[in-house]
């Protein structure tokens, strides 16, 4: 390579590593923010789940929907990725988790929550995503969630499915990132011998019970959107600085290359001037 073309190329990874050090800078500054989603998620979760098992444990549970243990095989995902890549292996590890989950088991829908999982599962074929909610990340709001839980709800009460999951990326420990994958219908009913008396029962339980399952997929999505903004900060982190000890090999070689054609036209003119002298 000549010292022309390893300009052009040190031109280029210089040009990248300005990308790559602007992306880990946003991703830096959108961590703050996903950190209060998630902890305000947790705790939205926590307090309604307070509530939720106090219903889960009396007897009205057992002749609701949400609590109806089916024996089919038609399972529904509600499978949790980004819409877009720069995150490392981040959405390959989801899909890879929910392709083997999936095996033997009749999927009737997937609820696909981010472009690279809807595109992933549209071009695969063979199951069914009706319901896609994109553009999500980063900043994930209660709404987008409740959206996702009305849905899955109603298809669940109209039995279109035995069982639903859902699949996120856990962000308890950033640096140990895992893929979970969890049931989210049926709820299971708690043992317990206290009695609670409602006002209006079924009333009750439909808004306490789908705000249960909401609180569990907007905490799956904040958690989901915490560990991406971290994966995607640490990769363009990386890609910088490996672009930067690119631009130094490519550097020493320029120079090397520089000073030895600098070299070659001394001993040129030096040959050609002795000629002439003699």
């Amino acid at each position: 390579m000549n010292t022309k073309d390893l300009k052009r190329r040190i031109t280029g990874v210089k040009e990248t590593a300005k990308i790559t050090n602007a992306v880990y800078l946003i991703s830096a500054s959108k961590m703050r923010r996903a950190k209060e989603n998630f902890f305000s998620a947790n705790l939205f979760l926590d307090e309604v789940r307070g509530a939720a098992k106090r219903l889960m444990s009396s007897n009205c549970a057992n002749n609701h929907p949400f609590f109806q243990q089916r024996e089919g095989n038609r399972v529904a995902y509600v499978i949790i990725g980004g819409d877009k890549g720069l995150c490392g292996d981040y959405n390959q590890l989801i899909i890879n988790a929910s392709d083997a989950s999936m095996k033997n088991k009749k999927v009737t829908n997937i609820f696909a929550v981010g472009t690279i999982i809807k595109d992933y599962y549209e071009k695969k074929g063979g199951i069914r995503v009706n319901n896609s909610y994109v553009h999500i990340f980063p900043d994930p709001m209660p709404e987008d969630a409740r959206a996702i839980a009305d849905d899955l709800c109603s298809d669940f009460k109209e039995k279109k499915m035995d069982k639903a999951y859902i699949i996120f990326t856990k962000a308890d420990k950033l640096s140990q990132q895992k893929i979970t994958i969890k049931k989210i219908l049926p709820l299971d009913i708690l043992d317990s011998k206290e009695e609670i008396v409602y006002l209006s029962k079924n009333n009750t339980f439909d808004k306490v019970l789908n705000q249960y399952v909401w609180a569990r997929i907007y905490q799956a999505i904040c958690s989901a959107s915490y560990a991406e903004n971290y994966k995607r900060m640490i990769s363009m982190q990386e890609a910088t600085s490996n672009a930067e000890r690119i631009i130094d090999d490519l550097n020493k070689t320029y120079n090397q290359e520089r000073q030895e054609s600098i070299t070659n036209a001394l001993l040129d003119a030096t040959t050609a001037h002795m000629s002439r002298n003699f």
